[in-house]
């Protein structure tokens, strides 16, 4: 947690500094430049994003009715905004949305491995995402210093994806292994099991078709986050191509996804947008204003995700609560009824 936090001023200093520095009223003037419907637009055009990533985790459940789709979508809003908006809180997203499914029905055991199997597939997506954006790097800037870093990411990534795919394979024996890691972070949200887990795994890994249609899912969302940037930066009056803001941000999340312990990828993002807008072609001040509206936007969408989802869990503690003397005091008049 210290570390955590370390990080994050750390990184709340840089992303400041860096503003500072590239002229602040120049990064203003751009993001303005946007106006409310332009800024309503693209987050209206992010929150369909994490729609399909929400169908796309409901289609790794076939044990849940197919209309109970919006269920997941909610979830998975909460999922993101946990990791967007609060800053220590990196596990935290994850087990959120696995007890918002619970209790909405869903089965513990499958809730958890679905969240464990998405996560692999949204990963490794975003890796063929990232050669995309590789190429795009490639073909504008041949000569750029991000080539080789990026490359050696996607390697490294390509490895602990393929590692992680056959550990979930294997099931019981690594699970087990991590048992106390799970239940320290996920008691809350998993009040089950491991072996309700495993078993759950394994059914989802033998349903390849789902496993295709949800890889599908998340490739075409990991696409659109080219065409919300390439939105976003035209409505802000920056002219860039479809191809120069797709590999802008395949190549941004890839470096996003390397520094995954900084809490909200503070100064990483900023510092991020400034590197690899500069290869494809944007000014400082427009890359942080870009990374700036990103933030506005999460805050917008993410917010009252975690305000509805206090409610959900507050209600659930009241009713428990109001319960629980009740509960307890039965025990006691049948002990005193037998004496």
């Amino acid at each position: 947690m210290r570390i955590a936090l370390l990080l994050l001023v750390v990184g709340v200093a840089l992303a400041t500094g860096l503003v500072a520095w590239f002229n602040a009223g120049a990064i203003l003037a751009t993001l303005v430049a946007i106006g409310w419907g332009g800024f309503v637009l693209v987050c209206g055009f992010h929150f369909l994003l994490i729609a399909v990533n929400g169908v796309a985790w409901h289609v790794l459940t076939p044990d849940v009715a197919p209309r109970r789709w919006p269920i997941f979508i909610w979830a998975r809003l909460v999922r993101t905004a946990a990791a967007e908006v609060l800053p220590l809180s990196q596990l935290g997203g994850p087990a959120a949305g696995i007890r918002l499914a619970i209790l909405h029905g869903v089965p513990i055991g499958l809730a958890a491995a679905a969240v464990i199997v998405d996560v692999a597939i949204e990963f490794l997506t975003q890796l063929a995402y990232a050669v995309i954006g590789l190429v795009l790097l490639v073909t504008a800037r041949p000569a750029t210093d991000l080539l080789l870093p990026t490359a050696a990411w996607l390697a490294v990534a390509a490895g602990l994806c393929i590692a992680f795919l056959l550990a979930q394979r294997r099931g019981n024996r690594v699970l087990e292994r991590f048992e106390p890691l799970i239940a320290r972070h996920f008691s809350k949200a998993l009040p089950g099991k491991i072996e309700t887990v495993t078993a759950a795994l394994a059914r989802i890994h033998a349903e390849r078709g789902r496993l295709l249609l949800a890889a599908s899912l998340h490739f075409v969302e990991w696409l659109a986050t080219g065409a919300e940037a390439w939105l976003a930066l035209n409505l802000m009056g920056i002219s860039i191509s479809f191809a120069a803001a797709t590999g802008l941000e395949a190549v941004l999340y890839a470096v996003r996804s390397v520094a995954f312990m900084v809490p909200l990828a503070a100064g990483v993002q900023e510092g991020g947008y400034l590197l690899v807008g500069a290869a494809f072609g944007l000014a400082p001040d427009q890359a942080l204003a870009l990374s700036l509206l990103k933030r506005g936007r999460d805050l917008v969408l993410g917010v009252p995700a975690l305000l509805g989802w206090q409610m959900v869990v507050g209600g659930e503690w009241w009713r428990g609560r109001s319960t629980s003397p009740r509960t307890a005091s039965t025990p006691e008049r049948d002990e005193g009824a037998g004496d």
